[in-house]
């Protein structure tokens, strides 16, 4: 039994080396985006931000919305607020003034509190909009002004009908906001080389642009319009089947856009938990997949403890030891496009407290489909 499952182990660890490997290359391979600003741009963008509870990022992200440079004659702002309880309103109204569209879902859908979500949001804010293009964006999120520019030009120069762009998280200096750094730090490439080798569509819904008609086209979030999540993957799923080969990921510095982690292991916990929570949902195999790999190869690495005597002990080695390596290498590339090496002298404890999450919530999320976010129980 110990020797089978040395055997298993060997074999899953195998796998994901490849497969890890695989997409370090891969983010190699993507070429930087450098556009040459050459030329204005000719495409109308509405900027769509569904926003709850976030009184304390929202100045923050508007003002990096309106310092962008892009012409404002090309260039619509819509906050979308989903019955926040705070003063995100009275804060978004300050910026009326400014080029800043506010809709209240509390207006438009009364009492419709406990039944609204993000998608919801966001719909109702791409149905008002009159962009030809949709850039989604997160209200604890902002941007370098040459974000939406970079973008753009990608876009007129290729014409994909959906670009995903590049997302960091911030830090401050706590090994929780550190090791979520360097988790994103990994996950975006991951991203960025599964969507450039085809392999897979996985992105980050605050930078993602769309066309506005390829969206209504696919029939917006219809089908995963019941899960409060995934506006982001389940889009990119769509617009994969409906438009093969014209999505792209565009890796550019100036295209990088920031977010804030969450500051607590709960929050932690139930962020991920709600990420991991559409995964039985994905409508492409190839990412269950590698979702399901990731989770038995932690699980293996997790239950070696238990066989005794000395295979245990040689599998559990033989697993960390080939996964920290792989995961090592991913993220060494990685950090240097972000400019965050600094975060790989936490890697060992990054490592454990990743394999440890994985099995955790990616065990928890086969079986808990509601979880609390933003002072709502969702599915």
């Amino acid at each position: 039994m110990a020797t089978w499952w040395f055997l298993g182990v060997l074999a899953l660890t195998g796998l994901y080396a490849w497969l890890m490997e695989s997409l370090g290359k891969g983010w190699e391979s993507l070429p930087e985006w450098k556009p040459s600003h050459s030329s204005p741009p000719e495409t109308r963008v509405s900027v769509v931000v569904p926003v709850r509870n976030e009184e304390a990022h929202l100045e923050r992200c508007l003002t990096s919305l309106l310092q962008q440079d892009y012409p404002p004659s090309f260039l619509e702002i819509i906050v979308v607020d989903d019955f926040s309880t705070d003063n995100t309103v009275a804060i978004a109204s300050e910026f009326a003034g400014r080029g800043v569209r506010l809709l209240r879902m509390e207006e438009l859908t009364p009492g419709g509190a406990g039944r609204s979500s993000k998608k919801k949001a966001l719909q109702v804010g791409i149905q008002a909009s009159k962009g030809a293009l949709i850039a989604t964006f997160d209200g604890d999120s902002w941007a370098p002004p040459a974000w939406l520019s970079t973008m753009v030009a990608y876009y007129e120069h290729h014409h994909p009908v959906l670009l995903a762009g590049p997302v960091g998280f911030t830090e401050n200096g706590s090994l929780l906001e550190q090791f979520q750094a360097l988790d994103m730090c990994g996950m975006t490439s991951i991203s960025a080389a599964g969507l450039f080798k085809g392999w897979f569509h996985l992105g980050n819904g605050t930078n993602l642009l769309y066309e506005r008609d390829a969206f209504l086209e696919i029939g917006g979030f219809e089908g995963a319009d019941h899960l409060a999540s995934g506006d982001d993957v389940f889009t990119m799923q769509k617009m994969a089947k409906a438009f093969p080969g014209r999505l792209a990921y565009v890796k550019s510095g100036e295209a990088l856009v920031w977010t804030e982690p969450v500051s607590s292991w709960k929050a932690f916990w139930d962020q991920r938990l709600r990420w991991g929570s559409k995964a039985s949902e994905y409508k492409e195999w190839q990412l269950t997949a590698v979702a399901a790999l990731t989770l038995a190869v932690s699980m293996a690495i997790c239950f070696s403890f238990l066989l005794i005597p000395w295979v245990g002990a040689w599998a559990f080695l033989f697993g960390f030891g080939l996964k920290s390596a792989v995961d090592y290498r991913l993220l060494n590339r990685a950090v240097h496009f972000f400019h965050r090496e600094s975060l790989l002298l936490l890697f060992w404890k990054a490592q454990l407290l990743h394999v440890l999450y994985i099995v955790c919530t990616g065990s928890a999320a086969l079986f808990v489909k509601n979880y609390h976010w933003k002072g709502r129980r969702l599915r």
